[in-house]
């Protein structure tokens, strides 16, 4: 199992079991799972965008579909899984996807950088360090959110 990269942001997250970093070679698939989620109580239309950076410059963009449309809502502290499969063109580059709101602002972000590999036989995206445990990837981001939802009911119960 891969480690879970994640980012959070005031109003919502995202994050997926891509590596940090990772050999790779233009246009091979890259398996993933995102996770999604809205920290607002309020409901909010998200759209996920892909980018290609190289040396601070965006090479390209696409955006990731959810039941085949690029905007999809989210209610307040929702969360949502999407499996699916990403290709870059290149590589020696940074693969980010970023979750906007409606006003096209970045919410969250998490990002993979991509090595050419130098093997001498290329056996397709692997992982460049060991995998970690999920756990201690994952464990601020439950403790963040358990938290919200204890002072979410304490507020709610005391008014």
């Amino acid at each position: 199992m891969m480690a879970l990269q994640t980012a959070t942001g005031q109003y919502g997250y995202i994050y997926w079991d891509i590596p940090r970093v990772m050999y790779y070679k233009p246009g091979d698939e890259i398996k993933a799972r995102l996770w999604i989620g809205n920290t607002s109580p309020e409901s909010m239309n998200l759209m996920i965008r892909t980018r290609l950076i190289k040396s601070g410059l965006i090479l390209s963009e696409g955006v990731i579909r959810v039941n085949d449309a690029a905007w999809f809502i989210l209610d307040g502290y929702e969360s949502t899984e999407i499996t699916g499969s990403i290709t870059a063109e290149m590589s020696d580059a940074i693969l980010a996807a970023e979750l906007l709101d409606n006003a096209g602002n970045v919410i969250a972000s998490t990002y993979t950088q991509l090595i050419t590999p130098t093997q001498v036989q290329y056996t397709g995206p692997q992982p460049v360090q060991p995998i970690t445990d999920i756990t201690t990837q994952t464990l601020p981001l439950l403790v963040i959110m358990v938290t919200m939802m204890i002072l979410t009911r304490m507020v709610s119960s005391s008014a």
